[in-house]
Order: structure tokens, then sequence, then C-alpha cells
């Protein structure tokens, strides 16, 4: 599997756990040129702590010059300044994968929801007492 070396840190722990071999690439047009093109790659893409977004050209360029697939790691796709573009991708090229999971920001919504619930049950059942 063909990464980048600034990428999201946990990819190296998760496919070294996984017994998957990794191919490391400093930057993006180097990974494009060198790496088999039948290999997969995995890229943290928008915005993740140690990434930054790909444009459309870079992600068209990326995609379109592979037979492998191309796992796009979107979990934090909400603090994205285009965060629909990749969408896009997907009927033209079969080999894009997006990956989302719970979104960060719905998480804190949620949590700050709960911490408000806990302390509203908290004070009311006190103030009976």
């Amino acid at each position: 599997m063909a990464t980048l070396n600034k990428d999201f840190f946990l990819f190296d722990k998760t496919l070294m756990k996984l017994g998957i071999a990794q191919e490391k690439f400093p930057t993006l047009d180097e990974l494009i040129r060198k790496s088999p093109s039948h290999h997969t790659i995995l890229l943290s893409a928008p915005n993740n702590p140690t990434t930054q977004d790909l444009s459309p050209c870079e992600l068209e360029d990326l995609v379109s010059a592979r037979e492998g697939l191309v796992l796009l790691d979107e979990a934090y796709v909400l603090f994205s300044k285009a965060p629909e573009h990749c969408l896009a991708f997907l009927k033209k090229h079969p080999n894009l994968v997006l990956l989302r999971g719970p979104q960060r920001a719905v998480s804190r919504v949620l949590d700050l929801a709960i911490c408000f619930v806990a302390r509203r049950l908290l004070w009311s059942s006190s103030s009976r007492a």
C-alpha cells in the first residue's frame, strides 16, 4: 500500500498491525510517478491534522493514473473549503473509495448536548431535595 510520509500517524500503526506492507513517498507527485499503478493508495484529506486538502486537479491526476484502489480518508471533511468536491469523482472513477465516519464536529455537538442535559438533570434533582 502506498502512502505519504507526512500523513495521519495511525495509518502506519494500523497497517503494521494488519501485516500490510507500506511504501511511503515524500510528495503526492512522486507517489503518482513512482508507485506501481496497481497498488492501493491510502491518503487522508481534507485537513486532517497532518495533511491538507487535495485540489480537484490533484485528485483527478491521482485517481486517473491508478488501476488499484485509492482510499481517501475524509474524517475531517466538514472542515474542508469544498467538502463535496470528491463526491463528483465517484461516478467517474470506480477505483475511488471515500472513507467517512462519524464527523468530529457532530460528535462535539453531541458531547455538549449530553453535558447540558446531565447538568440540567443534576440541577433539577438537587433543587427538589
